[in-house]
């Protein structure tokens, strides 16, 4: 790895941004909101790692937003890392037409 730090650094962590694109996600209804639930001990910890790191590199920033959405943790099969995803089908449902899914 110290032979090649390229390859294994994050790319786009000090990047500037060159555009002024904005995107903006057109909903219709009440936002999608779901009911609080705790999270095992063992994920809170792994959450707050990883959502730690990807602030620290700028890749997302806390939202003041209605909208909610369960977290899910997947273990990742070529690691013994983990995937942070969430179940967006309510909020796609309730999204104005563009193209775009999530």
């Amino acid at each position: 790895m110290n032979d090649f730090p390229n390859i294994v650094k994050a790319h786009c962590a000090n990047r500037t941004v060159k555009h002024s694109i904005m995107h903006h996600i057109d909903t219709f209804g009440p936002p999608v909101f779901v009911k609080l639930r705790r999270l095992a001990t063992d994920s809170l910890k792994i959450a707050k790692i990883e959502f730690q790191h990807m602030f620290d590199l700028n890749y997302m920033h806390p939202s003041n937003s209605n909208h909610a959405s369960h977290l899910h943790l997947v273990p990742k099969k070529e690691s013994n890392e983990w995937r942070s995803v969430g179940d967006y089908r309510t909020l796609n449902s309730q999204t104005n037409e563009t193209g775009i899914s999530f």
